[in-house]
């Protein structure tokens, strides 16, 4: 039985085991939810693949049925979150009629054009994954 006096005069350790499974299962995500014709309806980037989760058990505003797909796609660690903010704002731009479409002027990033480039060539040859619930 979870005993809340024992959390509370351990809440030290307690930060450092979430901050080191946190830290264990950091990975740079992008990833697409289907509808059950197969039709996008949200595209999302996280740093963190439980993320996800949070989709499937209804704390967030997308609701995900039991017949909807998520697919993810595991990015390279070297990029960075704004990197990865401008893969994902690219694949909505180019999905406007997603839930959480909110166009965003990818022109704005502040990253080399050669970069830029790259990160598009990337976002056009991903590679998704099942996720599995």
């Amino acid at each position: 039985m979870w005993n809340r006096e024992y959390y509370y005069n351990n809440q030290d350790k307690f930060r450092g085991y979430r901050k080191k499974y946190y830290e264990k299962n950091k990975k740079n995500i992008i990833y697409f939810i289907f509808d059950d014709k197969g039709e996008v309806k949200y595209i999302g980037s996280t740093v963190n693949i439980f993320r996800l989760n949070y989709h499937i058990n209804h704390f967030s505003h997308i609701d995900v049925s039991e017949n909807d797909t998520i697919k993810h796609f595991v990015l390279d660690k070297n990029i960075t979150r704004e990197e990865l903010y401008y893969i994902e704002y690219y694949l909505i731009n180019k999905c406007k009629h997603l839930e959480n479409y909110a166009y965003k002027d990818i022109s704005t990033f502040d990253f080399a054009k050669k970069r830029k480039e790259q990160l598009i060539k990337l976002a056009e040859n991903l590679k998704f994954n099942d996720f599995k619930k």
